[in-house]
């Protein structure tokens, strides 16, 4: 499993998403940079400590993450299916579902991995910023939601990247969808009986970045156990039933 998982992230290295995605991830510092200049008071809004951790998170989560882990989720998926290379896997002694749970994985990883460079990046910038207001245990807490947003991130798209996945170089069309689909989270109360059940904004009510009360939490979970449960259905289900 190792090993596949490996190869996978290799595969995506050569398909060139990766600087793609670590741009993106400079832009969208840059831009809460800039966007921190602006002045509320007699202050600037960067002048806050973990003011620019925060707001990348957001800022990522709503318009640029989703779309991205979608993207790289469903070229890992379906490279081989699309490029008529699965006949020839099906040569080598691999099993097909450990295969495609390699691929899940590497998805996951990618997701977690890309929340984890912009938690880093943030933090340097806060750390020349406000030194002194940095402490070990803030950023041990602020790394968790950034991280926990990286698994709920994956979990919310990944029926997305499941239906990409059927559907020939369906690539940049989950990277649309998931745009729009991160997108519509914005104009939802993240409180509201609809805003906790949308997979985003769930995903950022399971990871503490919005204060919540027990039934949000679990009205959260729900909502990302439906996003699991669909995607394994139409990632394993369907094709075992195609095999039959």
């Amino acid at each position: 499993m190792f090993l596949l998982t490996v190869s996978e992230f290799k595969k995506l290295k050569r398909a060139k998403i990766l600087p793609v995605s670590l741009f993106a991830l400079i832009m969208i510092v840059v831009t809460v940079f800039a966007q921190g200049q602006m002045r509320f008071g007699e202050s600037k809004y960067i002048d806050n400590a973990s003011w620019l951790i925060m707001t990348s998170q957001s800022l990522a989560t709503f318009f640029v993450l989703p779309a991205l882990i979608a993207l790289a989720g469903s070229f890992i998926i379906c490279r081989e299916r699309h490029e008529k290379t699965e006949i020839q896997l099906k040569l080598i002694p691999v099993d097909e579902k450990m295969l495609t749970a390699a691929k899940l994985i590497s998805s996951a990883l990618y997701g977690i991995g890309l929340y984890g460079i912009l938690f880093v990046m943030t933090l340097i910038v806060e750390m020349c910023l406000h030194a002194g207001a940095v402490n070990y245990a803030e950023t041990l807490r602020l790394l968790r939601i950034y991280l926990m947003e990286g698994i709920g991130i994956f979990i919310a798209v990944s029926p997305i990247i499941a239906l990409a996945s059927k559907i020939k170089k369906a690539y940049r069309l989950a990277f649309v969808v998931a745009e729009v689909y991160s997108f519509t989270a914005i104009f939802l109360d993240p409180l509201s009986a609809l805003g906790k059940t949308h997979p985003v904004t769930a995903a950022l009510i399971l990871s503490g970045y919005y204060t919540a009360g027990k039934k949000d939490l679990w009205s959260a979970l729900i909502s990302m156990a439906v996003c699991l449960s669909l995607s394994i259905f139409l990632t394993f289900g369907i094709r075992e039933k195609k095999s039959v």
